[in-house]
């Protein structure tokens, strides 16, 4: 995911972006409003907004009502030191999707950040489904049938985006944008063609296909590709339960937990799998 951060202070803005860059975010920085606002219109698809209470050259409050005014209808989480219920209204009236007090816990950040952009595509878990593919945006983990599927960290960015935006055609600039960094190596000539190519072909070894034993990555010709909007496998709803009840258990616990209920996985609100799930606490 690509965020921006707008900072004025040097200090607060190298801390927030080394625990969002460490998260495994895509940071821009910048500490003016004005290049806040600029950037927002320009083709860089930012997912989100990082942004101090009081960027420095325009009132926090303004910016927000300006990135608003401009459609920038990404969400736009506020840091605040000096953090007050009045304050937050003000901020969450003008446009912002919600103010965290300074000094920020990494983990409420993220959280924060992906929930937003989750919710904002249409998705209201991180448990990404196409069929019977699967993306965990929490652990970045992927799964066909509930087995783990190893891709490259190009292929899971393009895998992100494209499940974040199922349905949705989308260009190659689109996926350059995500796929490299800042600093990191610069595309070369066809290199979305390249990896479009590896990713079907690792989704197809691996039995993600649709119902007619097409290839979940559609070409729109001319255009660019897009990921099928198929309908949730029944062990993939299952699944999603089990990851629902207990989010942090690995793919092969979630697996074994919903094909015990299998064929009978399709009962979304089986409490069977949810209890098959909990962790047990035992004392050595």
């Amino acid at each position: 995911m690509r965020i921006l951060l707008l900072d004025s202070d040097d200090s607060d803005r190298s801390i927030l972006s080394k625990q969002l860059k460490g998260r495994g975010f895509d940071v821009y920085e910048t500490t003016s409003a004005e290049d806040a606002l600029l950037l927002t219109k320009l083709r860089l698809n930012f997912d989100a907004l990082v942004m101090d209470a009081n960027p420095g050259d325009l009132p926090g409050v303004n910016t927000i009502r300006a990135l608003r005014n401009g459609r920038f209808g990404r969400p736009v989480i506020v840091t605040d030191i000096n953090s007050t219920p009045e304050g937050r209204a003000r901020f969450m009236n003008a446009g912002a999707d919600t103010v965290l007090d300074w000094p920020i816990n990494s983990d409420e950040l993220e959280a924060n950040i992906k929930a937003f952009v989750r919710r904002m595509y249409g998705h209201d878990s991180s448990f990404l489904q196409t069929g019977n593919l699967c993306l965990n945006i929490d652990t970045r983990e992927v799964t066909v049938d509930g087995d783990p599927l190893h891709v490259t960290k190009q292929e899971y960015r393009m895998l992100e985006l494209m499940s974040l935006r199922k349905g949705q055609c989308l260009d190659n600039d689109t996926f350059l944008d995500h796929m490299y960094y800042c600093g990191e190596e610069e595309p070369e000539a066809k290199t979305v063609d390249v990896y479009i190519c590896k990713l079907r072909k690792k989704l197809r070894d691996a039995g993600a296909l649709d119902e007619q034993g097409k290839s979940l990555i559609q070409t729109i010709r001319g255009q660019g590709f897009a990921l099928r909007d198929l309908p949730t496998s029944e062990l993939q709803m299952a699944m999603r339960i089990a990851h629902d009840a207990c989010p942090h258990s690995s793919a092969p616990d979630m697996k074994s937990a919903a094909t015990c209920m299998h064929p009978a996985a399709s009962t979304v609100e089986n409490t069977a799998v949810m209890e098959a799930t909990t962790p047990v606490t035992t004392r050595s």
